[in-house]
């Protein structure tokens, strides 16, 4: 079968080592309400798809978000892990943000995680993150279509991908994986959930530099 690539979002350099602190994060504490104006941020909305295929302008701006335990938040956001299981089904198709929970994680588990992957993608050159923050809003991704199990597996083998072994129900199928350069503390709820407005304006501020 074929190996995919795995692309890194934030070009960080691999560690044997991960630190599980939480420097480099930017705090808010607002609860805002306020419409988000998206003319804020061009880049962004230069690149919405009138068409409808893609519409980032829309999908974005919505702040739809998922919390995920470490590392396999920032696994996925780092575009090493590309399905995300869980035992509810949803309709959901865009661009989702993701956040990792409060939970702390070590550096056994980081490290047994690491390697289930090298030995998934055969291949121990993955730039996998330097740090496992928690608590924080950490990217997102493009969640392509939530599948049933039977039909990832089926998909998989159509497609020739190797398909990263799970017992969830119902999977997010995953791409576009994008990382902020700065994580910002969020306090994570359950299922799909929606960003405060002025944690959601200073995460897309990051891409505006």
């Amino acid at each position: 079968k074929k190996i995919r690539s795995v692309r890194n979002n934030n070009n960080s350099n691999n560690s044997r080592y991960r630190s599980r602190n939480n420097n480099n994060i930017s705090n808010s504490n607002s609860n805002s309400n306020e419409d988000l104006n998206l003319n804020e941020f061009p880049s962004l909305a230069s690149s919405s798809n009138n068409e409808g295929e893609l519409d980032i302008e829309y999908s974005i701006k919505a702040g739809k978000c998922l919390s995920m335990h470490q590392p396999w938040a920032s696994l996925l956001v780092a575009g090493i892990k590309q399905v995300e299981g869980r035992v509810w089904s949803s309709n959901f198709k865009g661009f989702l943000w993701i956040a990792s929970a409060a939970k702390e994680v070590t550096n056994h588990e980081i490290l047994y995680l690491e390697e289930e992957y090298a030995l998934h993608y055969k291949t121990a050159e993955l730039n996998y993150p330097k740090h496992y923050p928690v608590g924080v809003l950490l990217g997102y991704v493009y969640v392509e279509k939530v599948m049933t199990n039977a039909e990832y597996i089926q998909y998989c083998r159509e497609n020739d991908i190797d398909n990263e072994k799970t017992q969830s129900p119902y999977l997010f199928f995953c791409s576009k994986p994008t990382m902020l350069p700065y994580p910002i503390q969020v306090k994570g709820q359950h299922k799909i959930w929606k960003l405060d407005t002025n944690i959601l304006k200073q995460a897309l501020m990051q891409f505006e530099d």
